[in-house]
């Protein structure tokens, strides 16, 4: 006997025309894109096809993630299943009571108190009197708003706002749960309640659907992962499976685009020296790297070529720079009992833990003789992680150790 609840979806495309200039006529755009389609008999010019020939089965009792970059096809996905948006092309079969948290707050009244919003979604939700009075001292304890729950929602900052929301979505009983990143919201001890508050929820749901960029939770909290790559379907299968091949994919991609972006346009050469390379190593064995993971320790070796073998030994200074000017690290060789050799291919090393703040930095490394400086290079890289880090910004001074010898 089939289950009561189900999401059938068979080659589902979802295709959206080329509007106006000027948002007052997007729906005109639309319409007139849609006329010069059915006169041509052809798809007209600019057409984005957000879902292409898109097909799944979700039976009851599963718990499935979705992934894939910005303007994959995710929320689209969702809104169809929600009934909030309507297929181009394809079969969308919704079997069971959905409830979906695509737009955190949508719907809250600013006039209402936060009590009132909340005995409001309770009655449009369908829930009995009872059944709301036997819940909503629960609500009110998990918002932690204090004496704000009877103000009007006007009063109310945008991280109350949020915390109000969050509790009509972690309330609900759903057969069918789709969740648009509603998982992280409010500070540090809200958030960790309310991811722990989705967890229990998708425990009751008897489907649920979440779209997240946090790999993580997917894992940890999904049976099942739909890669969505450009409208259509990569990959279903395992989370844990899939969710590493997407991180591969999406590093290479990061590493292309940062050598594309920060191309080093500040390089100094001389007929005394030269740096060669400049790379960022995260394991024995392994070749340079551009993206590294919070926390994660790396080397970064630096070879040199220095051509003035009677001058005297240089110093090589080592900066990291954050790519709004800040330093956050900047070593001598000098300041250590090291020297580097007088002349020839010479490797300098530093082992540095990344204990920085997720986003964007520069390697400079300079050569330094006499008191001038005969050579320089820059390399970028970012330090990414999937899950940001509770308690604010890490130190923003990061020591590393360094090492110098020649090659060959």
């Amino acid at each position: 006997m089939p289950s009561r609840c189900h999401i059938r979806v068979e080659k589902l495309s979802k295709t959206y025309g080329e509007p106006w200039s000027g948002s007052v006529h997007r729906g005109l755009g639309l319409l007139s894109g849609a006329l010069r389609e059915s006169i041509a008999g052809t798809a007209a010019p600019g057409r984005i096809h957000a879902l292409d020939d898109v097909s799944f089965a979700i039976a009851e009792g599963e718990r499935v993630g979705v992934i894939g970059e910005n303007g994959a096809g995710k929320s689209t996905l969702l809104h169809i299943l929600a009934g909030v948006a309507s297929a181009s092309s394809g079969v969308v079969d919704v079997r069971g009571r959905v409830h979906a948290a695509l737009t955190l707050g949508l719907g809250l009244r600013e006039e209402l108190t936060g009590r009132q919003n909340l005995l409001l979604e309770a009655e449009i939700q369908g829930k009995s009197r009872a059944a709301t009075e036997r819940i909503i001292a629960e609500m009110i304890d998990f918002v932690e708003l204090g004496d704000f729950i009877d103000r009007p929602l006007r009063t109310y900052s945008s991280g109350m706002k949020a915390r109000l929301a969050f509790a009509n979505l972690v309330f609900v009983d759903p057969e069918i749960l789709l969740i648009d990143e509603a998982l992280s919201v409010g500070d540090v001890a809200f958030s960790r309640k309310a991811n722990a508050a989705v967890r229990r929820l998708c425990d009751r749901g008897r489907i649920v659907l979440v779209v997240s960029h946090n790999l993580d939770t997917i894992v940890e909290m999904c049976s099942r992962c739909l890669w969505l790559d450009r409208g259509r379907l990569l990959a279903d299968g395992d989370p844990a499976e899939i969710t590493a091949v997407y991180r591969r994919k999406m590093r290479a991609r990061e590493e292309e685009d940062i050598v594309s972006r920060f191309r080093d346009d500040q390089t100094v050469e001389t007929a005394a020296a030269r740096v060669v390379d400049i790379g960022i190593h995260t394991a024995p064995g392994d070749g340079p790297t551009t993206v590294v993971e919070v926390g994660q320790r790396a080397r970064i070796r630096i070879d040199l070529q220095l051509r003035s073998p009677d001058a005297e030994p240089p110093d090589i200074r080592v900066r990291i720079e954050r790519l709004d000017g800040l330093w956050v690290t900047d070593n001598r060789l000098s300041e250590t009992a090291l020297r580097v050799p007088r002349g020839g291919d010479v490797r300098v090393e530093a082992d540095v833990s990344m204990s920085l703040r997720p986003g964007y930095y520069r390697v400079w490394v300079d050569v330094i003789q006499d008191g001038a400086l005969v050579a320089r290079r820059c390399v970028a890289f970012k330090v990414h992680a999937d899950r940001l880090p509770y308690g604010g910004d890490p130190a923003l001074y990061v020591p590393i150790t360094m090492s110098a010898h020649s090659r060959g």
